[in-house]
């Protein structure tokens, strides 16, 4: 599988509440893979959610991880572009499913970031099924901030794409990249995202990759950096 340079940060966010179905549905076709951010729901059904809890982009309360599925969908979307004009059923949080969905009717490639630090086998294996259902494992990424998950993906994976979310190019981040087989997805403020460290990463076989490009004039530096995948909110990014 080959990800493309550019990623749509939580779908296209510009447009729709981020990590709505209208985002990846409605995506523009220039970019071709659509990062998210998943939770897994007290009954093990893995849902969009940037926060663990629902409070900030909802018209409801609570954790993530304390409610059913059922539960969930009970609440709608209340806060992004274009709010105010979408269908009762496009504000509805959606699943993962729902979202992979989206990503093979718009052949796009899924970019999946596991929010919670720690999760039960049957969270892994559900997740694990559920892609199965619509694409091979090794033809998306999955990634997380969290060391103790994406060591438990390569366990499980030995070869699917799998990033650390991090904040620094240092030599730890590289030695642990290196020794699970890990690419980086590093901030784009890192002060040592520079083309020397991106080169050095190179060097060890490991991709460098960047989150999240807001503003145009901070493209040509990541450009400059040769960094692999770029993570954008912009539509009409000059590929």
């Amino acid at each position: 599988m080959v990800v493309p340079k550019y990623i749509l940060h939580a779908g296209n966010s510009q447009e729709y509440p981020e990590n709505s179905l209208p985002g990846f549905y409605k995506a523009p076709k220039n970019i071709k893979a659509y990062e998210n951010d998943i939770i897994n729901t007290k009954d093990n059904v893995w849902v969009l959610m940037h926060d663990l809890t629902i409070d900030h982009t909802t018209n409801g309360t609570g954790w993530v991880q304390d409610m059913t599925f059922e539960e969930l969908r009970k609440y709608r979307l209340d806060v992004g572009a274009n709010i105010d004009n979408l269908t009762d059923g496009e504000r509805v949080i959606p699943s993962l499913e729902e979202y992979l969905q989206a990503c093979v009717a718009n052949e796009a490639v899924p970019v999946i970031e596991l929010r919670q630090r720690n999760y039960p086998m049957s969270a892994y294996l559900t997740l694990y099924t559920t892609i199965s259902k619509y694409i091979c494992l090794n033809d998306c990424v999955l990634m997380s901030f969290g060391i103790d998950v994406v060591k438990a993906l390569r366990a499980h994976l030995p070869n699917a794409n799998i990033w650390w979310i991090t904040y620094n190019l240092n030599d730890d981040v590289l030695n642990t990249c290196e020794q699970y087989n890990f690419d980086v997805d590093v901030i784009q403020s890192a002060e040592d995202l520079t083309a020397e460290q991106v080169k050095l990463f190179h060097n060890h076989g490991i991709e460098v990759n960047t989150w999240t490009l807001y503003q145009k004039q901070d493209h040509q530096h990541l450009l400059d950096c040769n960094v692999d995948h770029i993570t954008t909110t912009i539509n009409d990014i000059n590929l």
